[in-house]
């Protein structure tokens, strides 16, 4: 059975917010969360082949990708900054960087220059931490008090996705500034 690329966007985020949540019941619940994590970021890498190979792709096809995977980020974020080992004022960071880094790539598409995938926190990027970290979360579930915070490794992805998505975001302005001069 031949699945369309849609069907296979849709079953990414179907099981990320699964994963997101079991991310956010901590525990026991991280290993299968990391499993559902790394077959999510499996549906999202192979939709877009699936859809050149069987030459569906379309702009409809590219949209709905793109609103899936923004659903993806801030589930997995926000399950992980919301988990026994984050925290809610990082993830609020961690969230907008994020999103304005994916809103700045495609505003630039949208304002007539190359979409802009450049940067420190592209979207593979941010998947393969969420996957290290989340697993040295399961390896070394201690925390470390510092400050305000109590360090954990998904602090530190957090922390990580934070500063990133920010840097990224204010490279993509300045990078389409120079080109509209």
């Amino acid at each position: 059975m031949k699945f369309k690329p849609d069907t296979i966007s849709l079953a990414s985020l179907v099981i990320a917010f699964a994963s997101a949540f079991l991310y956010f019941l901590g525990g026991l619940y991280l290993v299968p969360a990391l499993i559902g994590i790394v077959f999510a970021s499996f549906f999202d890498a192979i939709d877009g082949e699936v859809a050149r190979q069987r030459n569906l792709q379309s702009p409809r096809g590219d949209y709905v990708d793109h609103v899936i995977d923004r659903y993806v980020d801030a589930a997995l974020i926000i399950g992980i900054g919301l988990s026994p080992y984050g925290n809610a004022v990082v993830t609020i960071f961690a969230v907008s960087g994020i999103m304005l880094t994916s809103y700045l790539g495609t505003q630039a598409q949208a304002i007539g220059l190359d979409r802009d995938y450049e940067g420190i926190m592209g979207r593979a990027n941010r998947l393969v931490l969420i996957i290290v970290l989340g697993a040295l979360q399961i390896i070394l579930p201690v925390s470390y008090p510092m400050g305000i915070l109590t360090m954990t490794p998904s602090l530190v992805l957090l922390i990580i996705l934070a500063i990133g998505g920010h840097a990224t975001a204010v490279t993509r302005v300045r990078r389409a500034m120079q080109k509209l001069k």
